[in-house]
């Protein structure tokens, strides 16, 4: 609960110099629709480069909105999009109590940041869901390496070990960032031309 002023909570700093294509996910929790003077402040998050000597606004909730009245939401959100993979990047977010009587309160949790790197195993990687080739069906775009978003906001990334030699037997098809407990399809072709199907991309 914030009140009459500002809280924040800042990340450690981490060293991204190395990686390929940066995301940054948490899930986060907003409520300032309550008290004498509801939605008149903003949840903000921000993202340094220069180890906090400068930082850039890279989500607002708010003042009004859907995700204002509590509820938890995950966002995720690709680095280099903002700022540069240095070795100094620091994220923080800021929850403040800047207007009159408003009831504020937030929360953040399960903060990560990963590498999207498209696999070289057997195959060529086809990641379409960035909108590198099309667009998503449904205007679900989401980072290069991924599918398209899905209901619990992930791009889901297919690849696969072993080998192609049909003699060998030993190609396995990998998944992460599905849609947990639901049934998969795998579909096999030799094009490359992107189609729009249901809500993802073939």
């Amino acid at each position: 609960d914030v009140d009459g002023g500002k809280t924040t909570l800042r990340t450690a700093t981490y060293d991204l110099s190395t990686y390929a294509s940066p995301v940054a996910s948490y899930w986060r929790w907003y409520s300032n629709s309550a008290g004498s003077n509801p939605n008149a402040d903003v949840f903000r998050v921000e993202i340094s480069d220069d180890g906090g000597a400068s930082w850039t606004t890279v989500e607002t909730v708010g003042p009004t909105g859907g995700e204002t009245s509590g509820g938890w939401f995950r966002h995720e959100l690709s680095i280099t999009d903002f700022v540069s993979a240095s070795s100094q990047v620091v994220m923080r977010f800021v929850a403040e109590d800047a207007g009159g009587g408003s009831i504020v309160e937030a929360a953040v949790d399960d903060f990560e940041i990963s590498d999207v790197v498209c696999s070289s195993g057997p195959g060529s990687p086809a990641c379409f869901g960035d909108g590198s080739t099309i667009p998503c069906p449904c205007a679900n775009t989401s980072w290069p390496g991924e599918g398209c978003q899905n209901s619990i906001g992930l791009g889901a990334i297919l690849y696969a070990t072993g080998s192609s030699s049909v003699g060998a037997d030993d190609l396995v098809l990998h998944v992460s960032q599905a849609r947990p407990l639901n049934t998969g399809v795998f579909l096999q072709g030799n094009g490359t031309n992107p189609q729009p199907f249901r809500e993802g991309i073939l």
